[in-house]
């Protein structure tokens, strides 16, 4: 199997797979195993597909699809055994894998014949290994805006061209070349490595490549090599709002983007590297997701998402209270608790009393933002813009919801950019980053340098 014609074919939404060999068993003991031959395919909108046309199975039955549909909830998610692993041998022996799909059925009773078919998220193949190298390559399908750096020589016409589509750079021992060419419709990253990797990087990676350019962004194809494993995996488009407006933390029509942009890159992904321990997302990845893509629909909508996310991402850098402060706060806690106690009239209030003063050990997130603000970590002015946005989507009064001026839209973006800005200030500080970073909350959103100056 030529690797490159795979992905390629996989870009293109033409990927075909002869699979003369193909196995479907359900993920239970005793579970339902059907085999035979069929093909693995792209249908238009570039999900792939599989169909199985079943010659034997095991612990089946005319009534079997049946029995799990009569399982259906609404609302209720399937069970793990309710799902199937799929194992398809190509005529040239690549065994392709995949995991965790809910085929669908159709049988003729009289003809005697059963067809399986379904969508499968992620296929799957180990290939045969000559590399002493640790190697992966992530193709995301998309020409992504990039600080590029150095030039690769083409042909037009006969004529040669130099055209700016690469970046090579390393981040510690790892050694990077990243590739996008205008028309190409594909970014490719590519990392070596004298030792492994750590686990899940490609995912670290891909979380590092949504903050550099503040778009949604998910790899296609992947490969990776080290002396143990060759392995090429292709998936199905990721779930994700067509267009969406949080923007990077460097503006890329700014020289600073493309002299800083990787350094940021490489801050970024040792940040989630190091501090991504047994979670899919890195948190800090995760909730900007969930910001980005909030971002894709109203103004209104977008403000939620990002007044949420910077209260999220500031109690990843909130810190206890000094000692001395929380001894008094005890202090203060039990003087009002023991009083409480002992009234009796107003038993049915004294409870939640007890609840809310149990809050007073933590900080709230204003504590947290003025305290970053006093240490020249976050612009102090920039806080009143997030606790006016919050209040007015999260918590809006009925003066909040009549129809809004365009100076009441122009109040709203300025509070959201700021948010923004709040947000990149938060996530420097966590990286230890120090250097530009673009001002949307101010007038022509100009380059700034990092941290702030404390006012």
């Amino acid at each position: 199997m030529d690797i490159d014609d795979s992905i390629e074919a996989l870009r293109q939404r033409s990927l075909e797979v002869d699979c003369p060999t193909m196995e479907l068993k359900q993920r239970k003991d005793n579970g339902e195993v059907c085999q035979g031959s069929g093909y693995i395919k792209q249908g238009p909108d570039g999900r792939l597909t599989y169909k199985l046309y079943v010659g034997t199975s095991l612990n089946s039955g005319p009534f079997r699809q049946l029995e799990i549909y009569s399982k259906v909830r609404p609302g209720k998610l399937f069970e793990d055994e309710d799902y199937y692993d799929l194992t398809a041998t190509t005529i040239e022996g690549t065994i392709w894998t995949a995991s965790r799909l809910f085929p669908s059925f159709s049988s003729d009773v009289e003809a005697n014949t059963k067809i399986s078919y379904g969508q499968l998220e992620t296929i799957r193949a180990e290939l045969p290994n000559h590399n002493r190298n640790y190697y992966q390559r992530l193709h995301f399908f998309e020409e992504l805006e990039l600080p590029l750096h150095l030039m690769s020589e083409t042909d037009r016409n006969g004529h040669k061209f130099y055209t700016l589509d690469r970046s090579e750079f390393d981040i510690g021992e790892l050694k990077f070349e990243v590739r996008t060419r205008k028309g190409s419709g594909d970014t490719v990253m590519e990392v070596t490595h004298d030792n492994s990797l750590p686990a899940s990087f490609y995912l670290r990676a891909q979380e590092a490549l949504q903050f550099l350019t503040g778009k949604t962004v998910a790899w296609r194809a992947r490969v990776e090599v080290s002396p143990d494993a060759f392995v090429l995996e292709l998936t199905s488009p990721f779930r994700k709002a067509r267009k969406t407006s949080l923007k990077p933390p460097i503006s890329q029509g700014a020289a600073e983007f493309r002299a800083h942009g990787w350094r940021l890159f490489g801050c970024f992904l040792a940040y989630v590297t190091a501090q991504t321990h047994g979670t899919q997302w890195n948190p800090i990845a995760y909730h900007l997701h969930n910001a980005r893509e909030s971002t894709a629909n109203s103004i209104d909508a977008g403000a939620v998402g990002v007044s949420v996310t910077l209260e999220a991402i500031v109690s990843l850098a909130a810190t206890k209270h000094e000692e001395d402060v929380l001894e008094r706060i005890e202090a203060f806690q039990k003087h009002m608790h023991d009083h409480l106690s002992q009234q009796t009239e107003f038993s049915g209030l004294t409870t939640r009393l007890d609840v809310m003063l149990a809050q007073w050990s933590k900080k709230r997130p204003q504590d947290t933002l003025h305290e970053l603000a006093e240490r020249g970590f976050i612009q102090k002015d920039y806080i009143k813009s997030w606790t006016d946005l919050r209040n007015r989507h999260v918590h809006p009064t009925l003066a909040d919801l009549e129809p809004p001026s365009p100076a009441t839209y122009q109040r709203v973006l300025n509070n959201a950019y700021r948010v923004e800005v709040l947000i990149y200030q938060i996530i420097f500080h966590l990286l230890g980053y120090k250097g530009p970073f673009t001002d949307y909350g101010a007038e022509s959103f100009p380059i700034k340098n990092y941290p702030v100056a404390v006012a």
